[in-house]
């Protein structure tokens, strides 16, 4: 058997399409789940330290040292933050290990970028959003077995059903799995823009991307719908205007949906009936703007700690401290809830004080140069993302990003190069 897996090895073409399709496998953590795919991470990162070490293809980083070390600089900044300013060791050590990908997907896929082809991304673009459309389509069968008008009249604030569903089965949260549903929008939209197929095929695609746009719109994901317009949007720019009439004619139909299907009308409802007072005994659950007391909070911490931050692991319980404040009693109050800043760049900003959020902002940017409209798209997508959600203090977040983020941007080059 041994003999086997070394003879194998010997044999590049047999090592490319192994290599490939575990990133195929990778892309489909939707899917799969996080626990499964943190296997699949590990043997493929065992497999392309073996090839890197058997190729020699670590010379390839000394070509692009800046992109190498720009790729890499969040989680570096996270480490020197722990060794310098991190209290809460224990805290720290999670979030780097919640980071870690950060520095893993960087430093693999450059020293195995030799094995990287040109349908290696399209692939995995693939693989990624059919796993979204199977997960949605599973769950949309568990809701048609429970009766969909029936959940329809039980949905409230107190009970949101369907909300529910989405979360229980998936087990993601679910402003995460708007980005995760959203991108695979992106990527079809994309597919259909530049590709000609058959009239099926587009039938299908176009019914996969209604049903998970109806998905995000039914459990209320509204910055990932947001998201997810303004990035497709973004690749109308070059198109006629027939293109742009369906684009135009696509969202439309999306914010009436918005606007007249109950979840999503409450949802925004509550939005525009909310008041900026910070959270108060007085209140009920659906009257509190959590977020405006979650800001506020952030914003105190942040008057004495801008300048160098309070380290990682120490923002949460800054934040908790502050929240005391808050006389606002419920099963969703600020003593039973941990929430975090929920903007990314905020985050930042009081864990790595101005000069990390600088580093922060510059890593963000520096993907956007030279790169594919879609990659620019996903990058606007999680951007905007980033406004409303610490995207990068989850694992699928980080995975999402990383991920994806890594591969275009190696890919890219490569082909460029080549």
């Amino acid at each position: 058997m041994l003999t086997r897996i070394i003879t194998a090895l010997d044999k590049k073409e047999t090592n490319k399409k192994v290599y490939n399709f575990l990133i195929i496998l990778i892309a489909a953590f939707p899917l799969i789940g996080m626990r499964t795919e943190t296997y699949i991470i590990t043997a493929w990162c065992l497999f392309s330290i073996i090839l890197t070490f058997k190729t020699r293809s670590y010379n390839l980083v000394l070509k692009d040292k800046k992109s190498f070390l720009i790729l890499n600089s969040y989680y570096l900044m996270a480490l020197l933050s722990f060794f310098i300013f991190s209290l809460d060791s224990h805290q720290a050590l999670k979030d780097l290990e919640t980071k870690a990908l950060f520095i893993i997907f960087p430093t693999i896929f450059y020293f195995s970028q030799d094995f990287i082809n040109k349908k290696t991304l399209g692939r995995a673009l693939l693989s990624f959003a059919s796993s979204n459309i199977v997960l949605a389509a599973y769950v949309w069968v568990i809701i048609f077995k429970k009766g969909f008008m029936g959940m329809l009249k039980l949905d409230h604030h107190y009970n949101p059903v369907f909300r529910n569903v989405f979360s229980n089965t998936t087990q993601v949260h679910l402003p995460y799995l708007g980005l995760l549903f959203g991108f695979s929008c992106v990527i079809m939209i994309h597919f259909l823009l530049k590709n000609k197929t058959h009239h099926i095929f587009k039938i299908i695609i176009s019914f996969s991307i209604f049903l998970l746009l109806f998905s995000m719109t039914i459990f209320s994901a509204r910055m990932a719908i947001f998201a997810t317009i303004i990035s497709s949007l973004m690749l109308f720019r070059s198109l006629n205007k027939k293109q742009i009439m369906i684009g135009l004619a696509s969202v439309s139909i999306i914010v009436l949906i918005l606007f007249f299907l109950p979840p999503s009308k409450r949802r925004i409802s509550e939005l525009s009936q909310t008041e900026f007072v910070l959270p108060n005994k007085t209140q009920s659950s659906q009257n509190v703007n959590f977020r405006y007391g979650i800001y506020y909070c952030s914003m105190e911490v942040l008057k004495s700690n801008w300048l160098f931050g309070l380290g990682l692991g120490n923002v949460q319980k800054q934040l908790d401290q502050c929240y005391q404040g808050f006389d606002y009693e419920n099963f969703d109050d600020f003593g039973v809830q941990k929430y975090n800043s929920h903007n990314q760049y905020l985050n930042a900003w009081l864990t790595f004080g101005i000069l990390g959020l600088g580093v922060f902002v510059y890593f963000l940017y520096y993907s956007f140069s030279k790169t594919t409209i879609l990659h620019k798209s996903f990058l606007v997508l999680s951007l905007l993302a980033l406004l409303t959600e610490n995207l990068f203090e989850r694992e699928i977040g980080v995975m999402l990003f990383t991920f994806f983020n890594t591969l275009f941007f190696v890919s890219t080059r490569k082909i460029k190069s080549t």
